[in-house]
């Protein structure tokens, strides 16, 4: 009887784990200047927030793990979506002291937003202000 229940559990446990979708994981790389994605094919949209302007990246054309989307630099991996156009060879460049909100949008959208922020110091680096 009871590896009867203890099977019903396994399965219950197993059947519930499948019906969620996994989030990708969201980081900074701060060696390689760059946000880090798990998983990006379960990815919508990547939101860029800094002084005086937002991207949204998409179109994640490599959909390995992980998925690396760099600052001041071409990501031809991805494509920057603009009102008008969509581009792979938007450069996002980091402005001196400022701060950055990055948000990764599950395709399935029954998520909310997962977010990562950073600085950058007096000539533009990534610094870790918010974890220090």
């Amino acid at each position: 009887m009871r590896l009867k229940i203890y099977l019903l559990i396994v399965l219950v446990s197993l059947a519930a784990t499948g019906c969620f979708d996994e989030v990708s994981s969201l980081e900074i790389d701060y060696t390689k200047k760059a946000v880090v994605l798990g998983d990006a094919s379960r990815v919508k949209q990547l939101t860029i927030e800094g002084p005086g302007e937002s991207v949204n990246y998409g179109y994640f054309l490599y959909l390995g793990k992980p998925f690396y989307l760099y600052f001041n630099k071409k990501n031809v991996d991805c494509q920057a979506i603009f009102v008008d156009s969509l581009s792979n060879n938007y450069i996002f460049k980091l402005k001196p002291n400022s701060e950055y909100i990055i948000r990764s949008y599950s395709k399935n959208g029954d998520r909310g937003p997962m977010s990562a922020a950073f600085k950058t110091d007096k000539d533009g680096n990534m610094v870790d202000g918010y974890n220090q």
